[in-house]
Parts: C-alpha cells; sequence; structure tokens
C-alpha cells in the first residue's frame, strides 16, 4: 500500500489499514509468551515488515539484532564496538542512556528507541520508501516500541524479584540446616552425657529426661515422661527428703547435692547425687526444673565400708596411730584421743574444751568451718579434707580427716566425730615429687619410665615433643613402637638384663617418630624399684647434631688427606695431564665423579683451552694433540664461568636452559660442576667435573663444595708452575736453537765480528 509522496495530515491515522494495526496491536499481548530476546527479535521484525511503506527493518536487543527485508547497510559501528567490549566483559549487552543507532541520520531511515524511564534496552532501525505513509503508523510504531520497553522492564524485574527470592529460599534452607544440625548436635550432647539430666514440672512429674538416666532405671521414655513423677523412683527415707525439699526448691530456685536413693525398674537401688536449678517465668512463677543426678554407687559404698570400719575398730582408739577426736556443733573439742599428744605435743586438757579454731591454720579455717556445718546440716559423711594444725613448737602439722556425725536417740545431731591423720611427710613427698616432675619436665632429654610389662609407665614432654605423640598415646606403648632398629624381643632383652644387673651400658640406636623419620639418640638407663615392682627409668639424647658432626669431621678429614694426597703429586707433575689425571683420581675416590676436565682462559677470556683428564669421556672431546679450544662469546654456560668467581652448578644438564643441548646429545651430560680456578686476583679457569649418561644425577654436597674449591686451588698453583715451566723450557729451546745456528754461522764465516745488546739480540759484522 505504497501511496502519495505528500505529508499526512493530523487524522490521516485513519487512513491505516484496520489489519495492520489489529496485527500490531495484537504483537503488544504476545511478547511475554516469547522466551528470550532473540524470540522477541525476530516475532517484532516480522510484524513491523508487514507495516506499509518498511522496505526493511531491524530490531536490536541487549546483543541481538534480527533483519527482515533487503536493507542496504549494515550494522552501524557503534553497536559492534559495543557488543565487542561487553563480550570481552563476559555481561549482556546494554545501550548508554540517549544512545542512537548511526544508521538513522542516513536518507530514507527511521528510528525508534525502546526505552523505559529505567533501562535502554534497544531500538527500531526502519528504511522507508514512502514517508507519509510511514507516518500514517508511526504513533502505533512508537506505541509499540513503549509497551515492548515497559514489557521488558517487567520481565527484568521480576527476573530480579525470582533471583532475589531464590537467593533469600536458599539462605533460608541453609540456616535451616545449620540450626537442625546444631539442634542435633544440643540433643546428642543433652541425651548421652556422662550424667542424667530430667526436668519436672510444678507437681513432680517428669516431663523431660536424658537417655543416660533412662538406661540407669532400666525404662524406655515413653513408659515415663508425662506419666510417673520423680517421687515414685524414691524409697522411703528418700521419699521424706523430697517432700522436705521440693517447695522449698520451687521457692529458692536451687539445691544443690542431694542425696537419694532411686529404685530401678528391676527393684535395684541406685544411689545418686542431685543439683537442680529452677527455671521460671518473667513473674517469678516457678515453670520447671532443670536437673542433673550422678551415679553415686561408689561413693556410698566408700561411706559404708568406712563406717563398718569405725564400728570396727571404735574399741582400738585409744591406741589408734591416728587421732580421733569429737566436736560439738558450735566447733568446741569435747573429746581428743590421747595420741594428740604425740602427735602434737599438747596434753588433751589443753585440747578440749577449746574450738577448733584456735589449731587450724588461718588459710584452711574457712574449708573446715564450711565442713563442720555441712556436716551438722546434712548429716553426711565428709572425708579426705586436708588442713593444716599447729604443733605445741609451733610449727604446722598437715592432717586429712574423715568425719561423721554423732545423733541422739531421736537422731538429731549432736556432735561430729572425726579421725584425723598427720600428712605432712605425705605431702613433703607430693611437693618433691611435682618438683621433680617439674624438673624433668623442663629437661631436654626424653625421659621414660619403662615397667616389666614393657609399656611406659611414665614419659616427660620432652619425650612428646621428640616424637610427635601426645602422652595419653605413648602411656599405650613400648620401647619397640619407639624404635626402628630395636625389635620387641631385641628390647625384651635388654630389659631382662638391666632388671638382672640393675644397670645396662649407654647405647646408641634410632628412635622412629609419629610421621615415619627416624633419629639417631643415645640411650642411658638405671633401675628403680617402688612397692615391690621394677622400672627402668631411661633418659635419650637426641644426638643428631653430634652424628651431623661426627659425620661432617670424617669428611672434612676424608677431604684433607685426599688434598693432601693432591699436594703431594702436584709438587711432582711436570705436565698438564699429570695434574689433571692426579686430580680426577682424587675426585673420582672422594666423590664419585669419573670424569674432570679444566678450562683455562686466554688473557682476553674470549676463549677456553680445554684440558681433559683420562676419563669415559676424553676421546669424545680431545683434539689430536690433546688441546680442545672453544670460544667463548655465544655460548650462555661458558659466558657464565667467565664471568662468575663462585662454583656453577647444573644440576642435569639435559632440562637446564644454560647448557647447549647439541652437546648434551653428544656427549650424555648429566650434572656438571665448575670450579672457578683463582690465584691470588687471577681468574685462570675452571675445573670441572660431573656426571654422564648412566650415571645419573650427582650434585655435590656444601662440604663437598668446599672440597673442590680447595682442589681447584691447589691445581692452580701447579697449572700455574707447569705454564712458568714451560715457558721457560720454551725459552731454553730457543736459545739453543738460536746458540746452534751461531755456533754454524761462526764456523762457515771466517771472519765475523758480533755485538750482543742488552735485549740478548746480536748483531754481526762480516768483514772483508
Amino acid at each position: 500500500m505504497k501511496t502519495s509522496n505528500t505529508r499526512t495530515k493530523k487524522n490521516d491515522w485513519q487512513k491505516a489499514d484496520v489489519r495492520v494495526l489489529g496485527q500490531i496491536l495484537a504483537a503488544q499481548n504476545i511478547d511475554f509468551v516469547l522466551p528470550d530476546s532473540t524470540r522477541l527479535a525476530e516475532f517484532f521484525a516480522e510484524t513491523l515488515i508487514g507495516i506499509p511503506a518498511i522496505k526493511a527493518c531491524r530490531v536490536c536487543l541487549y546483543e541481538v539484532s534480527i533483519q527482515r527485508g533487503e536493507m542496504e547497510t549494515e550494522i552501524c559501528e557503534s553497536c559492534k564496538v559495543m557488543r565487542e567490549r561487553d563480550g570481552k566483559r563476559e555481561k549482556v549487552s546494554s545501550f548508554e542512556p540517549g544512545f542512537q543507532c548511526e544508521l538513522a541520520a542516513q536518507p530514507g531511515m527511521q528510528f525508534n528507541a525502546i526505552v523505559s524511564p529505567y533501562h535502554y534496552f534497544g531500538f527500531f532501525i526502519f528504511q522507508v520508501d514512502d514517508l507519509d505513509v510511514f507516518n500514517v503508523y508511526k504513533p502505533f510504531i512508537n506505541n509499540l516500541a513503549n509497551y515492548v520497553a515497559l514489557s521488558l522492564e517487567n520481565r527484568q524485574q521480576r527476573d530480579l524479584l525470582q533471583k532475589a527470592r531464590d537467593e533469600l529460599e536458599n539462605k533460608v534452607a541453609e540456616r535451616t540446616e545449620e540450626l537442625r544440625a546444631s539442634n542435633e548436635a544440643i540433643k546428642d550432647l543433652y541425651n548421652n552425657a556422662p550424667c542424667g539430666y530430667h526436668s519436672l514440672d510444678k507437681d513432680g512429674l517428669i516431663i523431660l529426661i536424658n537417655d543416660t538416666e533412662l538406661r540407669w532405671l532400666g525404662y524406655s521414655r515413653d513408659e515415663i515422661v508425662g506419666k510417673v513423677r520423680f517421687r515414685d523412683f524414691l524409697t522411703s527415707n528418700s521419699l521424706k527428703l523430697f517432700k522436705e525439699k521440693f517447695p522449698v526448691f520451687k521457692e529458692r530456685g536451687w539445691v544443690s547435692d542431694l542425696e537419694f536413693e532411686m529404685i530401678r525398674k528391676d527393684g535395684t537401688l541406685l544411689p545418686v547425687l542431685l543439683n537442680a536449678t529452677a527455671i521460671k517465668d518473667s513473674d517469678g512463677n516457678y515453670v520447671m526444673s532443670r536437673s542433673t543426678i550422678f551415679d553415686n554407687t561408689e561413693r556410698k559404698r566408700a561411706e559404708l565400708a568406712l563406717h563398718e570400719s569405725e564400728e570396727r575398730f571404735r574399741s582400738f582408739v585409744e591406741e589408734a596411730n591416728d587421732i580421733v577426736y569429737t566436736v560439738s556443733t558450735d566447733g568446741v573439742f569435747t573429746y581428743v584421743s590421747p595420741n594428740w599428744k604425740e602427735m602434737l605435743g599438747h596434753e588433751t586438757s589443753e585440747v578440749v574444751g577449746k574450738s577448733f579454731e584456735v589449731f587450724v591454720h588461718p588459710d584452711e579455717l574457712a574449708l573446715c568451718r564450711d565442713i563442720l556445718n555441712r556436716t551438722v546440716l546434712s548429716g553426711e559423711k565428709q572425708s579426705g579434707f586436708e588442713y593444716r594444725v599447729k604443733h605445741k613448737n609451733g610449727s604446722w602439722q598437715w592432717h586429712t580427716s574423715n568425719s561423721s556425725v554423732i545423733r541422739d536417740g531421736d537422731g538429731n545431731v549432736v556432735s561430729f566425730l572425726g579421725i584425723a591423720r598427720n600428712i605432712t611427710e605425705r605431702k613433703r613427698n607430693e611437693r618433691e615429687l611435682i618438683i621433680l616432675n617439674r624438673a624433668i619436665n623442663q629437661s631436654s632429654d626424653a625421659v621414660f619410665l619403662i615397667n616389666e610389662q614393657l609399656t611406659f609407665a611414665y614419659v616427660n614432654d620432652a619425650a612428646c615433643r621428640s616424637l610427635g605423640y601426645t602422652r595419653e598415646e605413648l602411656l599405650t606403648m613400648g620401647p619397640s613402637d619407639i624404635d626402628a632398629v630395636i625389635t620387641s624381643g631385641g628390647a625384651k632383652d635388654i630389659m631382662d638384663k638391666q632388671f638382672s644387673n640393675d644397670s645396662y651400658p649407654i647405647f646408641e640406636t634410632r628412635h622412629k617418630m609419629r610421621d615415619g623419620r627416624t633419629f639417631p639418640v643415645e640411650i642411658g638407663s638405671s633401675v628403680v624399684e617402688y612397692d615391690g615392682a621394677k622400672f627402668s627409668l631411661t633418659t635419650v639424647r637426641d644426638i643428631t647434631e653430634r652424628k651431623q658432626a661426627e659425620i661432617s669431621l670424617q669428611e672434612r678429614e676424608k677431604h684433607s688427606q685426599s688434598l693432601l694426597r693432591l699436594s703431594r703429586k702436584l709438587e711432582q707433575a711436570e705436565t698438564y695431564a699429570e695434574v689433571m689425571n692426579s686430580a680426577r683420581d682424587e675426585v673420582q675416590a672422594v666423590i664419585g665423579y669419573q670424569n674432570l676436565w679444566a678450562y683455562l682462559f686466554t688473557p682476553d677470556k674470549k676463549q677456553a683451552k680445554v684440558l681433559l683428564a683420562k676419563g669415559p669421556v676424553s676421546e669424545n672431546v680431545m683434539s689430536e694433540d690433546g688441546v680442545a679450544t672453544l670460544t667463548v662469546q655465544g655460548d650462555r654456560m661458558m659466558e657464565e664461568i667467565v664471568e662468575t668467581r663462585e662454583i656453577v652448578v647444573v644440576e642435569d644438564a639435559r632440562t637446564d636452559e644454560r647448557t647447549d643441548k647439541k652437546i648434551v646429545e653428544k656427549l650424555g651430560n648429566r650434572t656438571l660442576v665448575n670450579i672457578p680456578i683463582l690465584l691470588f686476583d687471577r681468574h685462570m679457569g675452571s675445573v670441572g667435573v660431573g656426571t654422564f649418561g648412566d650415571e645419573g644425577i650427582l650434585v655435590p654436597t656444601a662440604s663437598e663444595q668446599e672440597y673442590l674449591k680447595a682442589l681447584a686451588s691447589h691445581m692452580a698453583v701447579a697449572l700455574d708452575r707447569i705454564h712458568l715451566l714451560n715457558k721457560r723450557r720454551q725459552a731454553e729451546q730457543s736459545l739453543r736453537e738460536s746458540e746452534e745456528k751461531y755456533r754454524a754461522l761462526a764456523e762457515n764465516i771466517p771472519n765475523v765480528v758480533f755485538q750482543c745488546k742488552n735485549d740478548l739480540r746480536y748483531t754481526f759484522y762480516i768483514s772483508q
């Protein structure tokens, strides 16, 4: 429908083809179902090309350009630059605000941006052959572009919202998993604690209980929780105590060290020690308890045994070695056994009727008061509390006491009965043992105490550090577990001899660390006896440094002997070959290198003459006269050797970038070591040693490098001496040849007069 060239009027839109307008309006509702920008661009390009007067159109969205119809121009340079830039940044192409395609300025082209208030998504570009007809549809195209921009903006916002929602859901899921794992850990800790846990409501009904307490009682959780009261598990005596204490507990909010006897499902008794705190609401009303119980069987058994013992030996109190005493509830001695005087120097009359506080050290007064008050209030026995008592001579003696209460016929506590034992000697021994243990632990040597079963009964800190084990791990091990040389049978033989002879000579072995490394040690031991058993007190000293020093000393001695032999040989040497072969023999014997060579630099250091000792590769290099010449410049390896006065080491010539790979391939070089030949301030050349072919890689140690430097110094003196000797020989030979010439001349010419000048030049005059 390409029509006139006249401009359209304001109402010319009414001339538009209704079907085309319908297609444009329909396109506004279909973009939501298109999955991506490519499909969108294709759809709108197909729609727009159907509008009259549009010869060709191009839809540019993000990084996509879709064209329909034949357009005389390609994509503009601005679009290309933008997409190349965003492609390198690996991001979706976007247009800067105000962007306009360069093609819009060309004749016959129309441009329509696709822009929302927030983003520039792209544009329509048209090649038009009838502007008047195009202008009829332009308002609808503008409206379509605005609608597309709004749709893309909505889609982008939906995508961003979905992304934010997904991230939030992921974080919620991660946090939920963390909370679940944390809850499981807390639940496991609660259920498998080494003590019992339970909670009681205000009526004493068990509302929570852990697995440990259930196992102790023999019930399942379903049989107890919400169904049984704590009091239902108590014996009659314990029930009385519970009835007395539970109301007070709910009011006060805590209770500690209450002893109960609980009845298990099988009818046996479980003595427990209970501690609890109350959980209250914001108004201070009791909600539930948080209670722990500990199996008190062993403690009760010990108390029963003590009570039976007291009863059994009550008649022997007067003759007992321990002091027996009674104290009233207000802390006044009412009785002390006669041996008080023997142990503390006072007459009994000086003690009875006085408060215990007169005799107890000030530092332990609070402890003793607390024990007295606790015993009187609870009626419970106390044992093993330690304190100091003043002797009549003013000294302080350590005592330990076990105590119980004495009740009247009505069960009321009337006094406190105690048995005190002097433990001054034990405390002194404990202190000495602590000091000794600290001293042993601060020792740099490892210390082991080995029992007759060949396991460690004690190890000090140094032993743990040296072997890399914890103390707990070592106490489950024995000597053969940490020795890299001695087997379990060998260890048993050593211990049998030591226990039989009460000693064993100092010897050396190697200990094995946790990570498998070994180190040399020196072991000394002695036998100690304790409580009828024998132990080996073994001291282990790490002798790694000493061994290294011994090896170093042996190496230095070996090197010194080699250099001494070489020096003697070089004193007799008169040729380079003798020097080279003597040096090679020593290097071969000391380090193991089969080949030795030398580079002797020319004065300008541009060339180097090569001298080789006889060896496996010498004939591959030597020329007919035994000397090869190398040019330094251009040879990276030679340039470095000439420039430096330090040892040049090539670990593997096959891979080192400094080496000439053609020479390496020909000779089979592996390790190369070049040592500078220095004589005073002169850099004469370099001595080379190394490995070839199947000899593999052999890098000299630090001490071996020092040896090679010394060897090069010896060679420097010898080579310089031979060099001077050769020059003198050459001069002497030249002189002899000259003398022969002059003698022949004199014999053949009868009248010759000659003059010898200071520079040894001769002038001849022949008479006529």
